[in-house]
């Protein structure tokens, strides 16, 4: 599965991503990771949860970007969600650049099980097309 929680800037994407990823953690058998570009959340995501700031690990781009969470998902079989905050930015794009990341993500949920809960600044009516199908 692939969801992406839509909306302006400042409606509550990342609280409600982060209720969905500690809920997650509370039910899922396997592995639970929250990336993000920032420390902000690290005391409201559960300790059950890997938090990453990917900046930490130079993740500016987003080639980067799939190839760390390639390397998350080669290193932990047992990785159950990954939720993604602020994807779009990390990636240095526009929302309608992110295209062959998401399809990336899609690989990556089919050949290794794994769920991804991600983040989108945009308006529901305005989401770009390929994004329809995960909203």
């Amino acid at each position: 599965m692939i969801k992406v929680i839509c909306g302006p800037q400042g409606c509550g994407k990342t609280k409600t991503l982060i209720d969905s990823c500690n809920e997650a953690a509370e039910k899922a058998k396997g592995n639970v990771v929250y990336i993000t570009d920032n420390n902000n959340n690290t005391m409201q995501v559960s300790f059950n949860v890997k938090y990453i700031n990917v900046l930490e690990f130079n993740i500016t781009s987003k080639e980067l970007l799939k190839g760390f969470v390639g390397g998350l998902i080669a290193g932990n079989a047992d990785i159950e969600y990954i939720y993604i905050d602020r994807s779009r930015r990390i990636s240095n794009l526009l929302l309608e650049e992110m295209i062959d990341f998401y399809k990336t993500l899609e690989e990556y949920e089919k050949l290794h099980n794994v769920n991804f809960v991600l983040t989108a600044s945009c308006e529901l009516n305005n989401i770009p097309a390929f994004l329809k199908k995960y909203a």
